[in-house]
């Protein structure tokens, strides 16, 4: 496990921790990740928080997705299928 040193700064009524480009790196964080904090022995545990589908479906058409699989045929109707 690598140790890192950051620092703790006042951003507004709140206070942020600045990462260096080094941690950042190593966790394969992106700007705007979304993380989940646990205290964990008296420090925390920050990972990375995983998209819902609601938001990987909302960030999809943000980024211009279109959804563009072709038709499947499923050969004959075999009932009352339209």
């Amino acid at each position: 496990m690598k140790k890192t040193s950051e620092r703790v700064f006042k951003n507004g009524n709140s206070k942020a921790i600045s990462l260096s480009k080094q941690t950042i790196q190593l966790v394969d964080f992106e700007v705007g990740d979304k993380v989940e904090v646990q205290e964990m022995n008296g420090g925390l545990f920050i990972t990375k928080k995983e998209d819902t589908i609601k938001d990987r479906i909302t960030n999809f058409f943000k980024k211009g997705g279109k959804y563009t699989e072709s038709e499947i045929d499923f050969g004959e109707s075999v009932g009352r299928e339209i």
